[in-house]
């Protein structure tokens, strides 16, 4: 049987210990404002050549 998750490679237990550290990763708030903030992600989510076969 092969569990089903939202978390990435949740479904992996070798993942399994990755996926519980990660819970204990702590961001200040002024961390996330810096890397939320307008302008601070940029470019496209894929490379142009993709982005042609995802508009079709």
């Amino acid at each position: 049987m092969r569990l089903r998750s939202g978390v990435p490679s949740a479904d992996r237990t070798l993942r399994i210990a990755d996926n519980i550290k990660a819970l204990k990763v702590d961001f200040s708030e002024a961390e996330l404002d810096r890397a939320f903030s307008p302008g601070a992600i940029v470019g496209n989510r894929y490379p142009d050549f993709v982005m042609k076969w995802a508009a079709q």
